[in-house]
């Protein structure tokens, strides 16, 4: 689960340095290194990245499109949406 204290929406004022930003990237980041040690190790591994928002969060809505994130419909759940993104280690 993650999360951003309200406190903290649009901070800092630099939209590239956002906290929110900040925090989808290196999630991102984390989850192509795993999908890449597990390439290398010829393990198997769903190359996807998925979270689950509530449907009236717009504004996180726009922050995983801006990221590449695709809301689901079919395999979300009540009032979340599932957002998905494909993994590469390209």
């Amino acid at each position: 689960m993650l999360g951003l204290d309200y406190r903290y929406h649009g901070k800092p004022p630099d939209k590239e340095m956002r906290y929110s930003n900040q925090i989808i990237s290196h999630l991102r980041y984390e989850a192509i290194q795993i999908y890449s040690e597990y390439k290398k190790a010829n393990k198997s591994i769903l190359p996807i990245l998925s979270l689950f928002v509530h449907r009236e969060n717009k504004k996180a809505i726009r922050l995983y499109e801006k990221f590449g994130f695709v809301g689901d419909q079919i395999a979300s759940r009540g009032d979340h949406l599932l957002m998905i993104q494909k993994i590469t280690d390209d």
